[in-house]
């Protein structure tokens, strides 16, 4: 049986406990894959060229 390892989760805000205030993300969303079409994803990309649209419209 093969062995499997959990992934490391990606954490998008750090605790209130913590301090620190959370990272800020708004750069790396992007609104529904299907209400966006070549000028806005190139737009979302040039902003930040890790926005998740790059994972939804490749």
């Amino acid at each position: 049986m093969p062995k499997l390892n959990p992934l490391t989760p990606v954490r998008y805000s750090l605790s209130p406990e913590s301090g620190d205030s959370p990272p800020d993300i708004s750069t790396r969303i992007a609104p529904p894959y299907d209400v966006l079409d070549e000028g806005p994803k190139q737009a979302l990309l040039d902003q930040d060229p890790h926005n998740v649209v790059a994972i939804d419209l490749p």
